[in-house]
């Protein structure tokens, strides 16, 4: 058995991670991402089964003006630029 089937089968016995463990976790690569889903995914399934939530976030754009000016979006403008604007 290797050392995340071994963590994750005593997550699943009630095991509760120390931080050490919690990032081994999120440093896996490879096929172990997948036993690691599929234990998070039956873990979810034991404490909401098959309930699923949202919360709403409403986010109102009152300025197009960005200090990031990722170019994700085509929305950011400069405080300088003339399409720039800020309802205050």
């Amino acid at each position: 058995m290797s050392e995340i089937s071994k963590l994750l089968s005593d997550v699943l016995g009630g095991h509760r991670l120390t931080g050490t463990e919690a990032t081994r976790l999120l440093d896996t690569q490879g096929k172990e991402v997948f036993q690691i889903t599929s234990a998070a995914d039956e873990m979810r399934e034991r404490h909401a089964e098959d309930i699923v939530t949202y919360v709403k976030n409403q986010n109102l754009h009152v300025t197009n003006i960005c200090k990031n000016l990722c170019g994700f979006c085509g929305f950011g403008r400069s405080a300088g630029d003339e399409e720039a604007y800020c309802n205050d």
